[in-house]
């Protein structure tokens, strides 16, 4: 968490506790910030995600083109590294979803 969601999260608290009378309420409020936050985090990990694959296929294609136009064959190790980290992009995309 950053020092500026924190400064966010400390002054809505002192706001919040300003405005209402009891103690619940302000925790009730300061939930419903958080699970804000934690709502706008998972978008950003999935935008960031996406763009990390995309660009990942693009580097991809042009290894592929390059590899095919220089008659150059890619080593079982490239390919075999590859395949693992396409597996476990794929993998952690699963699970931030």
């Amino acid at each position: 968490m950053s020092d500026k969601t924190l400064k966010r999260i400390f002054e809505l608290e002192s706001s919040l506790t300003r405005m209402f009378d009891s103690d619940v309420r302000v925790g009730l409020a300061l939930l419903e910030e958080v699970r804000g936050l934690k709502k706008e985090y998972k978008k950003n990990i999935e935008e960031l995600i996406d763009a990390q694959s995309q660009l990942i296929e693009v580097l991809y294609i042009q290894m592929i083109d390059l590899s095919l136009m220089s008659k150059i064959e890619l080593g079982d190790d490239v390919i075999a590294e590859i395949k693992r980290l396409k597996e476990l992009i794929n993998q952690n995309k699963g699970e931030n979803l």
